[in-house]
């Protein structure tokens, strides 16, 4: 394999070595260059979700990101039982936070470029009640009403 390819059969970054702890941090500090407030949402003592706040139009907006780790920690199992591999939980859940964080740079790029806007891109994250819009839509099967 050529230096600098990645193997396709070797999941995105699931070598990583970065605590979860420390990639949250990183994202942390990412929101916070443009968020009026940043939190972190711990279940069992581990970071599980980054909620952070940005005033659009005069109005305090929140969006919740969550890390579902145990969501890859399945693909990961998938892609071992092909290489008869034995997947550390641990490593799902450094891979997934790492992931994340590469999406949200990514994501913000394009905000930087001016191809979206930030509450464009993070629509499915605003928080309404105690769900994100996601969490919401996909609970009412993606039913939109239309009104011709």
């Amino acid at each position: 394999m050529t230096k600098g390819k990645r193997n396709p059969e070797t999941p995105f970054l699931s070598r990583t070595k970065v605590p979860a702890e420390r990639t949250a941090a990183e994202i942390q500090e990412i929101l916070g260059r443009r968020a009026k407030r940043v939190m972190t949402e711990y279940a069992d003592g581990e970071v599980v979700a980054l909620s952070f706040s940005i005033e659009i139009k005069g109005k305090e907006v929140l969006f919740r990101l969550p890390v579902r780790w145990q969501n890859y920690h399945k693909v990961l199992e998938r892609a071992a039982v092909k290489k008869r591999d034995n997947v550390d939980p641990e490593q799902s859940r450094r891979t997934a936070w790492r992931i994340a964080k590469t999406g949200l740079e990514a994501d913000l790029a394009r905000v930087d470029a001016e191809l979206v806007e930030l509450q464009e891109i993070m629509l499915p994250y605003v928080v309404q009640g105690d769900q994100t819009l996601y969490e919401r839509l996909a609970q009412a099967e993606f039913l939109l009403e239309h009104k011709p």
